[in-house]
């Protein structure tokens, strides 16, 4: 009897490691769908480097897919881990994961990890 009752605590604690990873993990969307729901989570994007500044080692992208465009910041904390992020350029494609954040009105992603894709 002891054992199954270990099974059964082993299968739910499994089935709410999943479910605890499904929330936590970043949501996959498009740039054209994140708005004002989507301030402070986490999201995963895909786009095109369209713009690239750095200033006091942040690094400052406008990425865009086919029908929009958004702002992601990367503070220097973060992109000191990923330098080659100082060497992105125009037409680069990026897969960026971060939270999303309104500042100054507009919406922006606080990105924490990105990748050439």
């Amino acid at each position: 009897m002891f054992h199954r009752i270990c099974w059964i605590v082993a299968v739910l604690g499994v089935f709410g490691l999943f479910l605890v990873t499904k929330t936590i993990g970043p949501e996959n969307t498009e740039i054209h769908l994140i708005g004002e729901k989507q301030i402070g989570k986490r999201v995963c994007v895909y786009g095109n480097v369209e713009t690239i500044s750095s200033n006091s080692g942040h690094v400052f992208l406008t990425i865009n897919d086919a029908e929009d465009r958004i702002k992601v910041v990367v503070f220097k904390n973060a992109a000191e881990k990923m330098p080659f992020v100082y060497t992105l350029k125009n037409g680069d494609i990026v897969k960026v994961i971060g939270k999303v954040q309104k500042y100054k009105g507009s919406l922006e992603i606080i990105g924490e990890r990105v990748e050439v894709v």
